[in-house]
């Protein structure tokens, strides 16, 4: 099942509106400090021909990029990627990092 734009959209303005559930509920997972969107692969095969040349473009480094699946996962490896593909949850969707003043924090 993929995601359009418009809730993954939906889902970051949710998370805003509503951070403060989540530090009033304690969560026990991960949380990830995330930015702005930079960009989305929407194949295995975008990801290996395209994402070198994208970082490059935009300037940023591998360790300024957190990337979720459609099912909110995080994807740091070629194996997420291939489970990704695997179980039909592309888009992969990039954000940048962002510093904790700036930052919304997502479960995931």
């Amino acid at each position: 099942m993929n995601m359009t734009p418009s809730k993954f959209h939906a889902l970051k303005k949710w998370i805003y509106s509503n951070i403060h559930l989540c530090q009033n509920m304690r969560m026990s997972k991960l949380l990830y400090p995330i930015g702005a969107e930079l960009f989305r692969f929407t194949s295995y095969s975008e990801w290996v021909s395209d994402s070198k040349y994208i970082y490059k473009g935009l300037g940023v480094a591998v360790s300024q990029v957190i990337m979720f699946d459609s099912r909110f996962r995080k994807c740091e490896s070629e194996l997420d990627f291939k489970r990704a593909q695997d179980e039909q949850a592309f888009p992969i969707v990039a954000y940048r990092t962002a510093s904790p003043a700036k930052a919304m924090r997502c479960a995931c």
